[in-house]
């Protein structure tokens, strides 16, 4: 099975790059507040990139960390939020609350019916309800830039590929919200005959036999491990990281990773069926975050599996000529082999994105095509040639890739390295 590289869309401008490269992605992920916000735009762009998606219901963040999202009064949410609520119908709920954290003992079963539900026809009917709106919405704009033979395709149906329930973050398995999750996904698996895919969002102690056999009646889940930032976290928690994956394949789970880098695509090697990356950003995410913001441009380098700010990247690239990824035939073409032109991606916004997209295309290829002791050596001399190299032009630390190499050893049983 081909691993799953999907787009979290959060960039309406996004869209025309997302539908040249749908070839290379695997679909999208839509956070619930965006399609509730901006309803007709993201409709259209769902309709125009024409690929597989889903919608994050994003119920995690009434719980944890609320005044973040909250407006400039602090007396209601900023608005993409609090159209969201109210699409779930909790507003009189939270005013009720004085807008704080919702608790476990607040949802009676009466409410998780009607949280379902409403979550349920948010996915489900919004997109078709509101379709002859975004398309009358974009009939113009195409109009505009010659691509009004697209129009056509906007009314075509197009659900969500499954139904992702309202989630919640549980720091244990007995704390009240890994059981409320259970309820909030069997009372959805209900109400609908698609396909129920819940997303389990946890902290990295609860990843074990446990938690799977809570979860035993969703075969296909998405995972979001609180706290596991890959590039910076320790051997042991990716170990386990990796350990739950490999466990979770064996026992028939079809598991993706809401968040990950490359050390996350070498999981594919022990059933990992995917992950979700934003473009340039959502490698990592804290549910204590902000909602929302622009990506700043970067420059994946793909030998060594790293952003760098540009000027970093040309210097690199220049120096060392082994960074240059000539095996990438498509970034070779996007840039004419010349590491000056990456500064050119500053002003032209979709070629960087492109060549992100390109890059993260060809890691996925190359780990499918390599057997995981290949994979995992190839990184530890990555390390050893390229860290004093990166060290020379850049404060970045590649310790990363010997941390990823560890940890796939010790999962997969590999040996400890030899020298």
């Amino acid at each position: 099975m081909r691993f799953d590289f999907l787009i979290r869309f959060g960039v309406h401008k996004d869209r025309e790059v997302l539908r040249t490269l749908r070839s290379s992605i695997s679909g999208l992920v839509i956070p619930a507040h965006i399609l509730c916000y901006s309803t007709d735009a993201t409709i259209a762009a769902i309709s125009y990139i024409k690929k597989d998606y889903y919608i994050d219901p994003m119920t995690f963040l009434y719980s944890k960390n609320i005044k973040e999202y909250l407006g400039e009064d602090r007396k209601r949410f900023k608005p993409s939020i609090d159209k969201m609520t109210a699409s779930y119908g909790l507003i009189d709920l939270f005013v009720k609350k004085g807008y704080t954290a919702l608790e476990v003992k607040d949802f009676s079963e009466q409410m998780i019916s009607d949280f379902s539900q409403k979550s349920l026809n948010l996915q489900l009917k919004k997109v078709d309800e509101r379709k002859e709106g975004a398309y009358k919405k974009y009939t113009e704009l195409l109009s505009k830039v010659g691509k009004a033979h697209i129009l056509s395709e906007l009314n075509e149906p197009h659900m969500p590929k499954a139904i992702v329930p309202p989630y919640f973050f549980f720091g244990n398995l007995t704390d009240g919200w890994a059981d409320l999750n259970i309820k909030f996904a069997n009372k959805t698996q209900g109400m609908t005959e698609s396909p129920i895919v819940p997303i389990i969002c946890t902290n990295i102690d609860c990843l074990n036999d446990r938690l799977l056999d809570k979860y035993s009646n969703f075969k296909e889940v998405f995972i979001w491990i609180e706290g596991l930032d890959e590039r910076d976290a320790e051997i042991t928690d990716l170990t386990k990281y990796a350990s739950f994956v490999k466990e979770a394949s064996e026992k028939g789970f079809i598991i993706r990773n809401l968040y990950g880098t490359y050390f996350s695509i070498m999981l594919g090697k022990y059933g990992l069926a995917g992950m979700t990356n934003g473009i340039f950003y959502g490698e990592y995410k804290s549910i204590k975050a902000k909602v929302g913001g622009v990506p700043p441009v970067r420059y994946y380098l793909r030998k060594v599996h790293q952003f760098f700010i540009l000027p970093e990247a040309i210097a690199l690239i220049t120096k060392f000529s082994g960074l240059l990824d000539v095996a990438n035939d498509k970034v070779m073409r996007l840039i004419g082999r010349d590491p000056q032109n990456i500064l050119l991606f500053e002003k032209n916004h979709s070629a960087a994105q492109t060549h992100f997209i390109y890059s993260r295309e060809k890691e996925i290829e190359e780990v499918d095509s390599q057997t995981p002791i290949k994979l995992v050596e190839e990184l530890e001399d990555v390390f050893v040639e390229y860290q004093p190299k990166v060290g020379m032009i850049t404060n970045k630390s590649l310790n990363c890739l010997n941390t990823w190499a560890s940890a796939f050893r010790r999962a997969g049983e590999l040996g400890e390295k030899v020298g």
